[in-house]
């Protein structure tokens, strides 16, 4: 399959996450990096968000 290319505003509304949470994770290493598409615009791995919210609805990686 595919992946797609998510942006900020797709990944806050399919994680519930905001920005400054996601940006926190993400340094923290508990959440997908971003990808560089072009100068000015980053973007998220659908598969790997998807595999990251799949494993909190499973327990795993799950952290306060």
């Amino acid at each position: 399959m595919n992946d797609l290319i998510l942006r900020r505003k797709k990944v806050r509304e399919i994680t519930g996450l905001s920005p400054s949470q996601i940006d926190r994770m993400e340094q923290e290493g508990s959440f997908p990096r971003r990808r560089q598409i072009t100068k000015r615009i980053i973007g998220w791995s659908h598969n790997e968000v998807q595999q990251w919210i799949n494993d909190r609805l499973h327990g795993m990686g799950a952290q306060s």
